[in-house]
């Protein structure tokens, strides 16, 4: 069995309505999503932030299937060049 199919089916919405609590601020992922990212990370045994995205960058489909619709971040942001517009 394929990890993004094991993180499917182990972690669903009735799990995380138990935990999540609201807060303040803009709206962020949700505890769904971060739970299925982390443990999709485990399962690859991808231990490093970075080596998360790249993998992930690469696989646009399992980024879906994990219930991301798209990235906050543009791709300059990701390269780490800075947003340099004069005003």
């Amino acid at each position: 069995m394929k990890p993004i199919d094991i993180v499917k089916t182990v972690v669903y919405k009735s799990i995380t309505k138990k935990v999540e609590r609201k807060r303040r601020g803009p709206k962020g992922y949700g505890l769904l999503r971060i739970i299925r990212l982390l443990l999709y990370a485990v399962l690859m045994k991808i231990f490093s932030t970075r080596k998360l995205v790249k993998h992930l960058k690469k696989r646009k489909r399992i980024w879906k299937g994990l219930g991301f619709i798209k990235c906050h971040q543009n791709a300059q942001s990701m390269n780490g060049k800075r947003n340099t517009k004069k005003s």
